[in-house]
């Protein structure tokens, strides 16, 4: 059975960079905040929900920008 904790003294900007997250991932400050505590405790692995939603974001930053011309580019780099 889930436990609910309340937290004193959360600072807003805190909060703020949660909640921005939790919006970019699609879920709520609650699960974003137990998903950052689980990770940085090590305590499983990420779910595939947060991955898609990291690999969303990836996308979404480099869209229009990565051409298969420029993944061509980056592979031959360094090589003779």
């Amino acid at each position: 059975m889930p436990i609910t904790i309340t937290l004193e003294g959360f600072p807003d900007d805190l909060y703020r960079r949660i909640n921005e997250r939790a919006q970019q991932r699609h879920t709520s400050p609650d699960r974003e905040i137990i998903t950052c505590l689980e990770e940085s405790l090590g305590a499983r692995r990420p779910s595939a929900e947060a991955v898609l939603a990291q690999a969303r974001l990836l996308r979404k930053r480099v869209q229009g920008r990565l051409t298969e011309e420029a993944l061509q580019t980056i592979k031959h780099e360094g090589r003779p």
